[in-house]
């Protein structure tokens, strides 16, 4: 599943009880219907775009490049799981 943030609702921040959506759908998910789910969420994705939000660009490029390299792990071992 991959989605994006315009804050952060990380464990730890002011906004971690806002964090409601991927919490949800991985009950859903996971325990409705038994899928195996891994989420992507880069967060603080407008940090470019909105002013306000310039002092945050370093931690949403941060946020950028971990969710990619996690996304590309978790890709690796699903082919690898398929291919099996």
């Amino acid at each position: 599943m991959v989605a994006s943030c315009d804050g952060s609702c990380a464990v730890g921040t002011p906004r971690e009880d806002f964090e409601f959506v991927q919490n949800y759908l991985e009950k859903v998910l996971t325990g409705t219907l038994g899928a195996e789910v891994d989420f992507i969420v880069p967060e603080l994705t407008p940090a470019h775009s909105k002013s306000e939000m310039a002092e945050l660009i370093p931690l949403a490029e941060a946020s950028r490049s971990q969710e990619f390299t996690d996304a590309a792990e978790k890709v690796k071992a699903l082919a690898a799981r398929l291919a099996a």
